[in-house]
C-alpha cells in the first residue's frame, strides 16, 4: 500500500514457526540402519518435539525478537515522523544490532527523546497557525519534508524487514528439523525400531517416542 498513514509491517510469522507445514515433512520416516530381529515400529510428533525441545523454543523466542525490534522500530518511525535521515539509519542499525551495548542503548535513548521533543515542537507550531515568524515557517515546513521522507523510508524499510524475517524464519526452521531428524534417528537406532510415523498417519499406534526424541534433542546441545 501506498498512504504513508498506513503503513505497517507485513508479518505472517507467529509466536511459533509452524514447523511441520513450512518444512514439508515426510508422513513415514524409514528410519535407515535399525537393527532387530522382529519388525518394530512407532510413531512421533516431530511438531510437538521441535516446539517442547530446548532449540526450538530459543529459536522460536529468536524469531520473536526480531519481529518485536522491527516492529517497534516502524512503529516509532510512523508515529514521530520527524526524524532525519541520519537519525533514522542510526536506530536502525542499533535497533537492529545483535549485541548492543549500554552505551549504544543509551544513545537510541537520547535519539529517541531528541525526535519526540522535534514531533511536540512540530505540533506546537502547527497549532500556532497565521502567527507563525518566517523562522517558525521554515522550520514546520522542514518538518513536513522530513515525514513526507520517513514514508518512502517505512516503504522501504518494510520490505527489507518482511524479506529480513522470511529468510531468518526459513534458517530456523532448517536447523530445527534437521536437529529434531537427527535426534529421531538416534532414538530409533538406540530403541531397534524399523519404521517410525508421524502421528498424523498413525495417530493411535503404539510405541510413542515423541518424549524421547525431546530429550535427545536436548541432551545434543
Amino acid at each position: 500500500m501506498t498512504t504513508h498513514n498506513h503503513i505497517t509491517m507485513k508479518n505472517n510469522h507467529r509466536n511459533r514457526l509452524g514447523w511441520a507445514c513450512a518444512a514439508g515433512i515426510v508422513a513415514v520416516l524409514a528410519i535407515a540402519g535399525f537393527q532387530g530381529a522382529a519388525e518394530k515400529t512407532g510413531v512421533v510428533d516431530l511438531n510437538k518435539c521441535i516446539q517442547q525441545s530446548t532449540l526450538g523454543q530459543a529459536n522460536t523466542a529468536q524469531l520473536n525478537a526480531a519481529v518485536a525490534a522491527r516492529r517497534g522500530l516502524i512503529d516509532f518511525i510512523r508515529t514521530y515522523r520527524v526524524l532525519t535521515p541520519e537519525q533514522a539509519q542510526k536506530m536502525r542499525d542499533l535497533t537492529l544490532k545483535a549485541n548492543i551495548t549500554d552505551p549504544e542503548k543509551a544513545e537510541l535513548e537520547r535519539i529517541k527523546q531528541e525526535v519526540i521533543a522535534n514531533d511536540r515542537k512540530r505540533n506546537e507550531l502547527a497549532q500556532k497557525g497565521n502567527g507563525l515568524t518566517d523562522d517558525e515557517k521554515k522550520q514546520l515546513n522542514e518538518f513536513a519534508q522530513r515525514a513526507q521522507a520517513m514514508g518512502a523510508v517505512l516503504e522501504a524499510w518494510n520490505g527489507d524487514f518482511t524479506q529480513d524475517l522470511t529468510d531468518l524464519q526459513q534458517k530456523l526452521q532448517s536447523e530445527t528439523i534437521d536437529k529434531a531428524k537427527a535426534a529421531l534417528a538416534q532414538v530409533g537406532k538406540a530403541q531397534g525400531f524399523s519404521m517410525i510415523f508421524e502421528t498424523n498417519v498413525a495417530p493411535y499406534s503404539a510405541n510413542d517416542v515423541t518424549e524421547a526424541v525431546v530429550k535427545q534433542m536436548n541432551a545434543n546441545r
